[in-house]
């Protein structure tokens, strides 16, 4: 199936998902932290979504992950969290919701998290008391994996 297909498809609420994780920021004791799942203020702008992949699609690898960046100072690679969008899609806490999009044509199995508050898109760093308690609910449907050293 070409990439402009795959991007085209729906996506499937049985479909396994992926993200990258990196240490320390985004792991605790081995466990996937809620910081995996927050927004930040970039230089380009602020973040509208938390980028996943579809595990069918896109299988992380130490290999092939080596040159993705951490966002915070200091953090290296750990390896991946693993969930299905299913037990995601529906998560909602005090007018957030989550919608899930499939993103760049040139990455075949890249898609978004993207969090709304009462039907507007939350962009870049938020201190909401709801969002961090999103993120937080959002972070124990997920599973982390270290790369093999």
């Amino acid at each position: 199936m070409s990439r402009a297909a795959i991007h085209d498809k729906g996506i499937d609420d049985s479909e396994p998902i992926s993200r990258i994780l990196f240490c320390p920021s985004m792991v605790v004791d081995g466990c996937v932290s809620p910081t995996a799942f927050e927004l930040d203020d970039l230089e380009r702008g602020p973040e509208t979504y938390v980028s996943l992949f579809l595990l069918n699609i896109f299988q992380p690898t130490k290999e092939n992950c080596i040159n993705l960046h951490a966002r915070k100072k200091g953090d290296t690679l750990y390896g991946y969290a693993t969930s299905l969008i299913c037990k995601c899609k529906d998560i909602a806490f005090d007018g957030i919701s989550i919608l899930f999009k499939r993103h760049d044509r040139n990455t075949a199995g890249h898609i978004g998290m993207h969090f709304s508050k009462e039907g507007r898109a939350i962009k870049g760093r938020c201190a909401d008391p709801s969002f961090i308690i999103m993120t937080r609910l959002i972070a124990r449907q997920f599973a982390a994996i270290q790369f093999p050293a």
